[in-house]
């Protein structure tokens, strides 16, 4: 939000942000010239996705009374996705007759089969056709509730609500949105401002150096695929260290933001190995030669600057992402040992061109003429 914040206070806008860092307990950095309304009325013990169901459901109860009348001081609505506490921000500007916008930062995937690509499949089909029938639940009931009063109190999947524009990264999410929103939400691929300063790789990158980057799975209560992340890292360190002196990676652990260090800690003892929360990722873009990671985001961007991209997965599902961006070609996969082993042996492989999922082309300025 902050390149598209400084535009618009650059054109005389007045901007503020809403921050709910109390509920979420993510610590959030916002400049030091921006307006802020923070919800203190409103806290939790810990991250709201770790609380159970009933008291989630008392903190969103809480927080719609604290930003009842929030639509007073302003005209626009930006939000950057649409869980329980943002629908209830959008369903006030909403009801109000105020603008709402979207922006969608990461990449919205149908991950969903026919029938008939099931069948084809040589996978277990029984546990693909009870995935079939719970996605078609699951989406009927996010649609049929997506509409009502009762929506910030249940379960909902990305895009769904009703706002006036929605931002997305490239043509593919916006394909995937225009299936699932309000008919009278418009829907641009124009890229995200974050993705207006492109760093060139430079020739000096430090090539004994690879970095793997996590996905808060843990802080979004996604326990079981913390656990298979943290496995695919271990056996990245295992498979390095076992490699002669001389070819052997520093491996840098880039934590996502959201992540406790704690939960890797206990890579330390391997002694080429180091963990990072403070460097801003875009650095690592052009100091490593290799970026690992499993369905982190940060691998799309990776190949916007030219960074040789590996997902690994060896310990994931992989028919889960099959229809994701990382079944892209321009994506290097792992699914065994060797592969890895490979990866760290050989040299760089090509990367291809990722216009289909970003579109970093005058992003910002499209954005702006939209919301402006």
């Amino acid at each position: 939000m902050e390149p598209l914040a400084l535009r618009l206070k650059e054109q005389g806008h007045e901007v503020t942000f809403l921050t709910s860092e109390e509920i979420f307990w993510q610590k959030l950095k916002f400049g030091e010239t921006h307006n802020l309304i923070s919800v203190n009325s409103v806290k939790s013990n810990r991250s709201f996705y770790l609380v159970n169901s009933l008291y989630q459901v008392i903190i969103v109860f809480k927080f719609k009374l604290a930003i009842r009348n929030i639509h007073d001081q302003f005209d626009h609505l930006i939000i950057g996705n649409d869980g329980a506490l943002q629908r209830s921000v959008i369903d006030v500007f909403r009801k109000h007759n105020k603008k709402t916008s979207m922006m969608l930062d990461g990449i919205i995937t149908d991950s969903s089969y026919t029938l008939r690509e099931i069948f084809k499949m040589e996978s277990d089909k029984a546990k693909m056709l009870f995935r079939f029938f719970k996605m078609r639940l699951k989406k009927g009931l996010f649609k049929l509730f997506s509409r009502t009063a009762l929506n910030t109190y249940l379960p909902s999947e990305v895009g769904w609500s009703c706002v006036d524009n929605i931002f997305v990264i490239g043509e593919y999410s916006k394909r995937v949105i225009e299936r699932r929103c309000c008919k009278k939400t418009n829907v641009f691929g124009f890229g995200l401002p974050r993705f207006v300063k492109k760093v060139v790789k430079e020739s000096q990158c430090v090539k004994n150096s690879i970095v793997f980057f996590t996905s808060a799975f843990k802080w979004h209560a996604k326990k079981e695929l913390h656990e298979l992340q943290v496995k695919d890292i271990e056996l990245l360190i295992t498979i390095n260290n076992n490699l002669d002196e001389s070819l052997r990676k520093a491996i840098i652990i880039k934590v996502h933001p959201r992540e406790s260090l704690d939960d890797y800690m206990h890579l330390l003892k391997n002694e080429n190995v180091r963990l990072d929360s403070q460097t801003a990722p875009v650095m690592f873009f052009h100091e490593s030669n290799k970026l690992f990671s499993n369905i982190s985001t940060c691998i799309l961007e990776g190949t916007t600057y030219g960074v040789n991209v590996i997902s690994m997965m060896n310990h994931f599902d992989y028919e889960k992402y099959q229809k994701s961006f990382i079944s892209s070609s321009a994506i290097v996969k792992t699914f065994s040992d060797e592969d890895v082993l490979d990866i760290l042996l050989n040299g760089e492989q090509g990367v291809e061109e990722m216009c289909y999922f970003i579109n970093t082309e005058g992003g910002l300025s499209d954005v702006l003429g939209v919301i402006s």
